[in-house]
This record gives C-alpha cells, structure tokens and sequence, in this order.
C-alpha cells in the first residue's frame, strides 16, 4: 500500500538532498543507503521532489506481498520510492526492464543495507544506478548550517576565509558520547539515551543481521562487535579478534563483513602512493556513530569518556564519518585513506581529491600547536600534491601556522 508522507517540523536539511536533485536529470534509479536511523525516510519524505512521490515501505507486510506477487502494481507510478528495498531483491530485476523500456522513469530505492556490496544488487542496476550514502549528521547539519565546500576550498587553495563554524551548545564530550543520529537529538536524559541504543542494537541484530545473513550466535556476533570497538582507529587485526572472543577468524571476517554490508562499520584502507615503501597496508575499522561506539565499550555516560580516556577514539570516529559525508558531496567524489609506516609515523586521514591531496590529524585536545603537525611534515616529504595539512581539534578557533598548516575546530565539519 502507498504511504501517506507528512512533512516533519523537526526535520533538519540534510546537505546531500541537494546533491540528488541534481542527479535526477540523468539518474532513472538512484539509490540511498545508509544505517538505521540515520535519516534516509525522513529525507525523502520532507525533501521535494521525493516527498511528492508515491512511497511503498516493504516493511509492510501489504506492501512486501505485492512487490512479490505483482511487482507491476507497485512500479505502476511514474516516479517511485521503495523503501527497505533489500527484503526483496527479486525486484530489482522489474526494475531493470521498466527502466530500459521507459527511461523517463525516476525511481528511488532506499535500505539499510549497502547495495552496492550485494552482489546480486550491483549486477542487476550495473549501469543504471546512481548511489549515495547517508551517515550520521555532522554538528552542521545538526545546527542547521548550510552546506559549506571545505574540502574543496582547503583542497584547491587552503582557503579558509569562508569557512562558517558555529559552535555547539552542548559539550564536545555530550555530543560524542550521545552520538549524531538524528532521534537523538530530543534526548538529553542519560538513562533515555543508553536505552535507545540497548534498543537499536538489539534491533539490528535481529531484524537486519537475519535479513541479510544467516548469524549462528548473536552472542558470538555482538562479542565481537564489541571486541571491535576497542579496536576502532587502530589496524585491524582479525586473529587477534578471534583469540580474544573464542570465534573462529573465518567467522570474524565474514561478521566484519556484515558491519560493513549494513553500514555498522567501515574499512579505511592505507594510502600508498607514497615514495616510501615502508608502508602499514592492512585497513583500519571505524565504526558509524560516537555514540554507539561509547556503547559498545560501555560507557554509559559523559563523564565516563574522560574517565575512560576514549575521547580520542570517539572524536576520530566522528571527524571520519563527517569526512565521509563531505567527501560524498565531491565531484567527483574524493577518496579517502589513513597513511602509517611501520615505524609508527601515522597521519590519520589522507583525502584525495582531483590529484590533490589533503592531510588530516584529529587531537582531543583544546589546544594546537606546530608540534601536532610533526606527521603531516613526514608525509609531505615523502609524497607529491599535498595541498594543505590539517589538524581537527577540540578548542573553539581557526588558528593558521603558515599557508598550509591549519588547525580547525571539530565542529566545522
């Protein structure tokens, strides 16, 4: 049956809707994947064109039937958004011919699972999707700060004139610890924020992990999502995972391919165009929010994260998922790597972007100096076409130490 959609007063702009309805002018299909919660149904439902469209969430059990039984019925309007497309992939093959027959046709599908890693999914659409992914919301859009092009203008010419930082209300250490996924952010009460991730990842667990594949032990399964949240920003090792968890590493690799296939985690891969061949090649593993990071190494409170001294790892967290989100808005999209030699010399995050190169640090910490640059130094002499080296740190000014050496505050992401 068709949704009946209703714009939300709350609804926060999200800076990729722009970013599609651009794309509607050469895209029959565009498809919208992201974690759970982070938005992609609000998006569409308050977002014009989409929010005028006919929408179809095979979440419904009416709606599941008919994309099985007659798959006509649904595809019947022009324009189409089909939610929770993955539950029934069999449709993408209706999909396919409708569009090579009528390709006026605009058609939006939307999941919590990443299509373009479904093999039966990519080959179906090969040629004729285009894919975003939303994340978790960056303190801009929370604010409701309008799109700024950063990356580009530090990419280009270490532009900093234009950029806009408004700074948060509540405290860096709230804001990591709570996380910034969009339901979130009405909680202010701690025991309403740990149970609204007791809930959601029990609901991952049984309604996506079961969707896409069959887990032996959900207990195994969330040992080692846990046992990987300790290991967030450093190398990934999946033997040591296995050792310590008591599960099989064929087991740990194929569920730390699930996190990756439900938008849970991600793998970083190192950069290696590089002179030096003395590089660290194996990925690092971030995981999709701050505050289900803090969960899953139990901390169940603000205060917690500076006992715990984990500020790091989730302030890492959060500048990688912002960065993703930037880097998406890119055209070309930009690519994004950390770079390690196996001395320990370690730049966080490496942005590529048109054969140019940004470096980037994130430091807890209030303050910046030239010191927090050291690495970025060692990474510049060793590779061509770095525009610009960045430090993304936890005080409140844009400070400049010389041309290409700037230090940001976290939340002008």
């Amino acid at each position: 049956m068709i949704i009946i959609q209703g714009m939300n007063k709350n609804y926060k702009p999200r800076w990729i809707a722009e970013l599609m309805r651009n794309s509607l002018e050469n895209a029959c299909v565009m498809v919208l994947t992201g974690a759970r919660q982070v938005g992609k149904t609000t998006l569409l439902w308050n977002e014009p064109p989409f929010s005028d469209w006919n929408y179809y969430d095979l979440d419904d059990f009416d709606t599941f039937e008919m994309a099985k039984r007659v798959p006509s019925e649904l595809l019947a309007p022009e324009n189409v958004v089909i939610d929770e497309v993955q539950r029934v992939p069999e449709l993408l093959n209706h999909i396919r011919s409708l569009v090579d027959r009528e390709p006026n046709r605009r058609i939006v599908l939307s999941g919590s699972a990443n299509l373009a890693l479904m093999r039966n999914v990519a080959q179906s659409l090969a040629g004729r999707a285009i894919y975003f992914v939303l994340r978790t919301m960056t303190a801009g859009e929370m604010q409701g700060v309008p799109y700024q092009p950063i990356l580009k203008n530090l990419l280009e010419n270490a532009d900093i004139g234009r950029i806009n930082c408004r700074k948060p209300k509540s405290s860096l250490e709230f804001m990591l610890w709570r996380g910034f996924l969009p339901p979130l952010m009405s909680f202010s009460q701690i025991d309403h924020i740990v149970r609204w991730w007791e809930s959601y990842i029990m609901t991952y667990l049984e309604r996506d992990l079961r969707t896409l594949s069959a887990v032996a032990s959900l207990v195994d399964f969330r040992n080692v999502m846990k046992r990987l949240a300790l290991s967030t920003g450093s190398l990934l090792n999946e033997t040591e995972i296995a050792r310590d968890t008591g599960v099989s590493q064929s087991t740990v690799h194929r569920y730390v391919n699930l996190l990756e296939t439900s938008h849970v985690a991600v793998r970083l891969r190192g950069f290696y165009r590089s002179k030096s061949k003395r590089l660290i090649k194996r990925p690092k593993v971030y995981f999709m929010d701050t505050g289900l990071l803090a969960f899953l190494m139990d901390l169940y409170d603000p205060q917690a994260v500076k006992r715990n001294d984990s500020i790091g790892k989730l302030m890492e967290t959060y500048v990688f998922n912002a960065l993703m989100t930037h880097i998406e808005m890119l055209t070309p999209k930009g690519t994004i790597h950390y770079w390690r030699e196996v001395g320990g010399r370690e730049v966080d995050f490496v942005v590529e972007w048109r054969g140019q190169i940004l470096t980037i640090e994130v430091k807890a910490s209030k303050s910046v100096s030239f010191k927090d640059f050291d690495n970025i130094t060692r990474l510049m002499e060793k590779s061509d076409n770095v525009a610009c080296g960045v430090v993304i740190y936890g005080g409140d000014e844009i400070v400049q130490f010389g041309k290409s050496f700037i230090a940001l505050p976290w939340y002008c992401l």
